[in-house]
């Protein structure tokens, strides 16, 4: 023991006689089971860590529970944490995005294999095969658009929908499994498509507007099942289709009416027969006739 050792040991021997209360600092050591890991990178704040192996990047918080893990075909070469939480890595031909709760996704891809160093807003700090540094532009709208959904952001949300070109079927996709089909309304211009994802958030204006020019039975049926639902008796009876309205109209003597939506329809062919030996069933006189709509359940419809 050297003279430097014996002299520590005497004053810790010192202070622990004159002060019989010390403190000892005990830690705990946790563990999680990596095959092979090659690399770790800690987030700015510690408060994430990833561990990266030949073909695979798993996401741990700082006692080691994982998180996520990714599987890739190709050889995982590098990878470091923005400034928002967001881990981006590369692979051999692409550079990368994962957040902590797994959703990933490509953010561009790649002529060369790159080396990441940091990652700040749209650049890439980072170093090629030949140890030369480069500076890439990259676009962080699609992660970021999901990390403020997830983070319950919705005014940076509706500042992204209106001002990014988040466009394209897999948003939408992603926006309907995450359980947020008001917000998919905002991408999506198919007059089918806006009125599935209206009536799954239960916008019924939006699925009344695009039930019209669709103008299909089906869809109809569906938005008086919904409007039925919702206690909205007003947009149930304008969910009635017009050529059974002619049909009634024309089959109870209405001359009148019935030629009045023969012209709404149009088309000949769109046009009913009307059946000489149909009846007329009356049903009972209401007691009370609503000008009102029921109690309208509370339904959420995103942010407009």
């Amino acid at each position: 023991m050297s003279e430097k050792d014996k002299e520590c040991l005497r004053d810790w021997t010192c202070s622990r006689t004159q002060c019989p209360r010390m403190r000892f600092h005990i830690f705990d050591f946790v563990l999680v089971k990596i095959n092979k890991c090659r690399y770790v990178v800690w987030s700015t704040d510690m408060a994430y860590i990833a561990l990266l192996s030949k073909h695979n990047v798993t996401i741990c918080n700082r006692k080691l529970d994982v998180l996520c893990s990714l599987h890739e075909n190709t050889r995982v070469k590098s990878g470091a944490w923005d400034d928002s939480g967001v881990f981006i890595y590369t692979t051999s031909n692409h550079i990368k995005y994962t957040l902590s709760n797994g959703d990933h996704g490509i953010i561009r891809a790649l002529d060369l294999p790159i080396y990441i160093t940091r990652v700040k807003g749209s650049q890439v700090f980072c170093l090629d095969r030949e140890c030369k540094p480069r500076v890439l532009t990259v676009d962080p709208t699609e992660y970021k658009f999901k990390l403020a959904l997830i983070n319950h952001k919705y005014e940076e949300v509706l500042y992204m929908v209106r001002n990014s070109r988040l466009v394209g079927q897999s948003i939408i996709s992603y926006l309907q499994q995450k359980g947020y089909p008001e917000v998919a309304l905002h991408f999506v211009k198919d007059d089918k498509t806006r009125f599935a994802l209206a009536l799954e958030c239960g916008n019924i204006e939006i699925a009344l507007e695009a039930a019209k020019s669709l103008n299909d039975k089906a869809c109809w049926d569906q938005l008086a099942q919904a409007a039925l639902w919702q206690g909205n008796h007003q947009v149930l009876k304008a969910s009635n289709q017009l050529s059974l309205a002619y049909l009634t109209a024309a089959t109870h003597g209405m001359t009148e009416e019935a030629e009045q939506l023969k012209e709404q329809i149009g088309d000949e062919k769109k046009i009913p027969q009307v059946d000489p030996n149909a009846k007329f069933l009356k049903p009972p006189p209401p007691i009370q006739q609503a000008e009102s709509n029921w109690p309208l359940l509370t339904v959420s419809r995103g942010a407009r």
